[in-house]
């Protein structure tokens, strides 16, 4: 086979892949398919994180498999959308974990379900996040003011699923790649203020080391059946957010631009896709 051939063969194949990893997105997770949701309920929560973290934490090797906690620590009476590395001692032994918040399921919630009512009334997504500006998140968020009669049909509450699913495996990517490239270990003693407020990780590391766990985040995800459309909407969301609230400075610190992240994500896709082709036989 010529090499052009070879590559779009190898193109051909990876976007079957990716149609596959969409439909992974929906169904893994602990979610399933999604009924038709009675309106203000969403079937998705911290299960789905549980589980998510689960497929995560197989997909490590051996040697860094032992040191993770497999289940993310809940912070139940936290309103604030949080996600953060952390540690913690299991029988002795001090493992690594990630904490989340209720307030980050709240949001991932949020925004999963205003980025699949967008495909049925456009632009719904870029208003729904530029109404979180100015929200400080200790009080929660606001709901979505939703007026789409499709909100909360079959089609647009499955495709609610696969961006929750989709944000939150590489979130919780993220979040064990700063373990694994022993940032959180390095910027540990600075992350909680003299108020002892937490400080996002993302804020004290190079734009580089953050670049750097994002591409292994979302390697990981990818790795899982993941794909990096939900994560691309979280960028690019909270890029175009007028007057960002300190909250979403975890996610996406100042000075990161959602046009090169995707681009970068989309290199980091591609290459998994291409290593994944290597050697397969057509």
């Amino acid at each position: 086979m010529s090499t052009r051939g070879s590559i779009m063969t190898q193109r051909a194949c990876g976007r079957v892949q990716r149609l596959g990893i969409m439909l992974v997105g929906l169904v893994i997770g602990g979610a399933g398919w999604a009924a038709e949701s009675p309106a203000g309920r969403y079937e998705t929560g911290y299960s789905n994180l549980v589980a998510i973290a689960s497929d995560l934490h197989q997909a490590l090797d051996p040697a860094q498999r032992v040191r993770f906690d497999p289940v993310p620590v809940l912070l139940a009476n936290e309103s604030m959308p949080v996600i953060r590395p952390g540690v913690r001692t299991v029988g002795g032994q001090q493992l690594w974990t990630v904490e989340v918040s209720a307030g980050f399921i709240e949001l991932l919630n949020f925004l999963s379900h205003a980025k699949a009512i967008d495909g049925v009334d456009r632009g719904f997504y870029r208003k729904s996040v530029a109404s979180l500006a100015g929200v400080t998140g200790e009080a929660g968020l606001p709901g979505l003011q939703i007026t789409q009669r499709k909100a909360w049909a079959f089609h647009t509450m499955n495709h609610q699923v696969s961006h929750f699913n989709q944000m939150a495996a590489a979130l919780l990517g993220i979040q064990m790649a700063y373990h694994r490239l022993g940032y959180y270990a390095r910027y540990a003693p600075q992350l909680a203020q003299q108020d002892s407020q937490s400080v996002p990780i993302a804020l004290l590391l190079s734009p580089q080391e953050w670049l750097e766990a994002v591409s292994r985040g979302a390697h990981h995800a990818l790795k899982c059946g993941f794909g990096i459309d939900g994560l691309c909407a979280l960028f690019e969301g909270l890029d175009k957010m007028p007057n960002r609230p300190a909250w979403t400075f975890q996610f996406l610190p100042p000075g990161a631009r959602a046009p090169k992240l995707r681009r970068q994500l989309e290199h980091t896709e591609y290459e998994f896709f291409l290593v994944s082709d290597v050697g397969r036989e057509f």
